[in-house]
């Protein structure tokens, strides 16, 4: 009877040059020398290893074939593609088994079938969960290092800044360059913001700002990038090493 092929790489294997390309064509030589027919590939791209098996589209799918009787033997590239949970990855075995279908990795020694081989699943599945934790430990460790030097992480730049750098490398400069038009900066207007409130808190009686505006203002100052100080104390410097900005009165 023919096989399935089950390709998956998730958007973190993406960004360190794993592809579905790859796999698909590890598993066509593999079939090839081992004159296995392939009924059909099925390849969830930029898919996560921690979504079940049956949420995923190509997973889904898979599934529907195997109670369909359409292959007995599902190849993949290594366990891990199943999934990066053990629970995850023993349930999916466990599912495509009670279809009649056989799990078999192309690059790992195991038989499904058998007492040693369920440890087998079982201890790949383990190891599978114990790397993607550690590659996200130190992925988040990464991130804090680079936010902790100033570098900015990326999004939307906020009002008030323009980036400078390499990408991964750049960091947000407050930008006091004239706004067209206009006889302010982007920064000045940040600065008159922060004016306006400290009036309107002072002396609530002056009617200005207005309510309505008075209480969007403390909202956009408590906003991250706007970290404030006692007047006399900033001036708007860049960040530069880790050095937050700061916005005066």
């Amino acid at each position: 009877m023919a096989v399935g092929v089950y390709l998956r790489v998730s958007t973190e294997e993406q960004r360190e040059r794993q592809s579905i390309a790859t796999q698909r064509d590890f598993g066509g030589r593999y079939c090839d020398l081992h004159q296995l027919p392939i009924h059909a590939v099925y390849a969830d791209d930029g898919v996560s290893g921690i979504v079940p098996l049956d949420r995923r589209p190509e997973g889904a799918k898979l599934l529907r074939d195997a109670r369909l009787k359409k292959f007995d033997q599902l190849l993949v590239y290594k366990l891990d593609r199943l999934g990066r949970e053990t629970r995850l990855t023993l349930e999916a075995v466990a599912e495509l088994e009670r279809c009649g279908v056989r799990v078999r990795s192309m690059t790992e020694e195991f038989d499904s079938q058998t007492p040693i081989g369920r440890l087998m699943i079982t201890m790949l599945s383990g190891f599978a969960a114990h790397e993607r934790e550690v590659i996200r430990e130190r992925s988040m460790a990464g991130t804090e290092r680079k936010a902790e030097a100033g570098v900015w992480l990326g999004g939307i730049t906020p009002y008030g800044y323009h980036k400078e750098g390499m990408k991964g490398q750049s960091q947000l400069v407050i930008n006091e360059e004239t706004i067209p038009g206009f006889d302010l900066s982007e920064a000045e207007v940040i600065r008159t913001i922060y004016r306006m409130c400290a009036k309107q808190k002072n002396n609530p009686a002056s009617g200005s700002p207005t309510t309505s505006t008075a209480s969007v203002f403390p909202a956009v100052l408590r906003f991250t990038p706007y970290p404030h100080r006692a007047p006399g104390n900033a001036t708007g410097e860049s960040p530069r090493s880790g050095a937050q900005p700061t916005w005066g009165t």
